[in-house]
């Protein structure tokens, strides 16, 4: 039998003789323990011959085994982890690029909403500083060419003043705000799935006969909620010609709610703008357009100015807005209308309008623009929500 002594060297020894404690490489005050080299039994010694030591012993020691030895780049587990990681990396550095992009939109309507105001505010205190000379030169002239009236009838032209300035701001009109006439065209009873297209055709048709010429149609367009049977608004028509806005004012002969029948009820009105974003997009005319329509009524009699004021946060104008810019759409404007005439109770229509006016380039946006709508829908829960697309 040959074993290893401490030097290395290897001596015969009998099998019959027991070996020592050092030879067997077991506990002891000698140079370590452990396995020897080779298949012989262990003698304390490092593979390369030298003694082991507390330091350069294998046995417990962690930095043995080299850092770069442990990941292997020719792993396919370690290539799909870097590539992961990296792409991760890439999400992460896009998705600060689109807040970023979102944070100076945001910026850049705050301030051209800043300066539409100031203009505003400056031309409506130019009105009323002529207003009021033009006052003065009048009530000065009168005086001039009038004997001086009893002062009863004094006290009557007072009131008639005041009456008038607090009709006038009960109306918060302006002739600088855009005003259009809209005209919504409801369904009682469903059509089926089947024959939508050829029922909302035929509606279009009786319409035309009865909203004021020209303006713009629109009809439904997303087949979720009540689409397959027909929409519950199918059919909106919008025109902003001054005449007809002029001549429903002055005469009050709106449609009658049964203008169309039973089956159809007719919601019209004039409406006034009173807030609007055009969006600072720098891109080429878009093929298509999609109207979303958003609306709500009130059990108020008249508007609210509190609800005019904050109109961007109830009707979740700017979220929706900021979803449309992240969903990779393009927003071209959103408009806030608000009822100026009638005010009857028994017509009960629509209060507050909100339109935002979406560019389509490609078939997949319809579906994308149609999610966000679903998505806002069931997020606000308020409301009137639907897509319409312009007829010719």
């Amino acid at each position: 039998m040959s074993v290893v002594n401490a030097s290395g060297a290897s001596t015969f020894r009998p099998s019959s003789m027991p070996l020592s404690m050092r030879e067997r490489g077991g506990r002891g005050r000698g140079q370590g323990r452990g396995r020897g080299q080779g298949g012989g039994v262990a003698t304390g010694m490092e593979l390369n011959g030298k003694p082991r030591s507390p330091r350069n012993s294998i046995v417990g020691r962690k930095d043995t085994v080299d850092p770069k030895d442990q990941f292997d780049d020719s792993d396919p587990l370690t290539r799909s982890y870097d590539f992961a990681k990296a792409e991760e990396e890439q999400e992460r550095i896009r998705k600060e690029q689109r807040e970023e992009e979102l944070r100076r939109l945001e910026e850049e309507l705050e301030r051209v909403e800043r300066e539409e105001e100031e203009k505003r505010r400056k031309a409506e205190e130019e009105k009323e500083r002529n207003e009021r000379q033009k006052e003065k030169e009048e009530g000065k002239y009168e005086e001039e060419r009038k004997p001086k009236k009893e002062p009863v009838e004094e006290k009557r032209k007072w009131n008639r003043k005041k009456e008038a300035r607090i009709a006038k701001q009960a109306l918060w009109m302006s002739g600088q705000k855009q005003q259009l006439v809209v005209t919504w065209v409801g369904r009682c009873e469903g059509v089926g799935a089947r024959h939508v297209k050829k029922s909302l055709r035929e509606l279009v048709n009786t319409v035309r006969s009865v909203v004021p010429s020209g303006g713009h149609m629109y009809t439904i367009c997303e087949r979720y909620d009540t689409y397959q049977t027909g929409g519950l608004y199918p059919v909106l028509h919008l025109s902003e010609d001054s005449g007809a806005v002029s001549k429903l004012m002055n005469s009050g002969a709106f449609l009658d709610r049964l203008a169309l029948g039973e089956t159809n009820h007719v919601d019209q009105g004039v409406f006034e703008e009173m807030g609007t974003v055009r969006p600072p997009i720098r891109a080429p005319a878009a093929p298509s357009t999609v109207l979303v329509a958003s609306a709500f009524k009130s059990i108020e009699v008249e508007p609210n100015p509190t609800l005019i004021k904050e109109w961007k946060q109830w009707t979740g104008a700017r979220a929706f807005m900021q979803d449309i810019m992240m969903a990779g759409l393009k927003c071209l404007h959103i408009r806030f209308l608000v009822r100026a005439a009638p005010f009857e109770e028994e017509r009960s229509g629509f209060m507050y309008i909100l339109t935002t006016e979406v560019a389509i380039d490609k078939p997949s946006d319809e579906g994308n623009i149609v999610d966000l709508v679903q998505r806002f829908r069931v997020e606000r829960w308020s409301g009137y929500n639907t897509i319409y697309r312009r007829i010719t």
